[in-house]
């Protein structure tokens, strides 16, 4: 893992700074360490930030919505991880956040270590989620139903459908259509470097590459792409 040099924490909560200060110090000890409580406070501070590296951000600020703050890191940094730190488990913020280039979503009720070992997997270009969250984003998927066959359109339509699957395909070369069926299935970096038989560092750059060509900015965004690509299929409920 290459550890981050400048790292910025957007957060309110006296609590949950403490928390996330001792574990971003304890994590990456040789880091750079810029705090925020609010957005005015973030925008006054960035004049003073140089190659920011990771960003975690509150949601819930007092004078406004950490999603500003995303945009604004990832216009300013579009290289930085940006890890989301709040309380809102619902859809709404946790897509919008994803949409937006959130790069991690932690619920603060996740355990300290849980905290720790996100931290250093979004820095090893493994997006990290707590538990409720990807039960959520799961559920999501499953509601969306199948993905169309060319055969549930007229013929005009699956023309057109098969089409844009194969420009899709075209973009991605073999390995990289390789590491995006393997991650959609739900593979962590380590599992996906050993299956590619290439190292981690590789794994992540492949990952960063679909990501580019794909135009998404995280593993649920991509998961969903190769759904639509048809590379995976998402099992439905049975019942019961």
């Amino acid at each position: 893992m290459l550890g981050p040099s400048e790292i910025l924490v957007v957060e309110d909560s006296p609590d949950s700074v403490v928390v996330l200060a001792n574990a971003l110090t304890r994590t990456f000890p040789g880091a750079r360490l810029t705090l925020a409580g609010s957005i005015r406070e973030f925008h006054s501070r960035m004049a003073g930030l140089g190659a920011l590296d990771l960003a975690v951000v509150d949601l819930g600020l007092p004078d406004g919505s950490g999603h500003e703050v995303i945009d604004c890191v990832r216009a300013h940094w579009p290289e930085a991880q940006i890890l989301v730190y709040t309380l809102f488990d619902d859809d709404g913020n946790l897509f919008e956040a994803l949409k937006k280039g959130a790069n991690g979503y932690l619920l603060k009720f996740d355990p300290p270590a849980r905290l720790i070992a996100a931290l250093r997997a979004i820095m090893d270009g493994e997006p990290p989620l707590s538990p409720k969250i990807a039960l959520r984003m799961l559920r999501e998927f499953t509601h969306m139903g199948r993905v169309p066959r060319p055969e549930d359109h007229t013929d005009a339509e699956a023309d057109n459908l098969e089409e844009e699957h194969a420009r899709d395909d075209s973009n991605l070369t073999p390995r990289e259509l390789e590491t995006l069926t393997l991650t959609a299935k739900g593979l962590r970096l380590p599992d996906l470097a050993e299956n590619l038989g290439v190292t981690r560092s590789t794994a992540a750059t492949y990952l960063k590459r679909i990501y580019r060509k794909l135009g998404v900015n995280s593993r649920a965004e991509a998961t969903t792409e190769a759904v639509r690509m048809g590379l995976v299929k998402i099992a439905r409920g049975t019942g019961g």
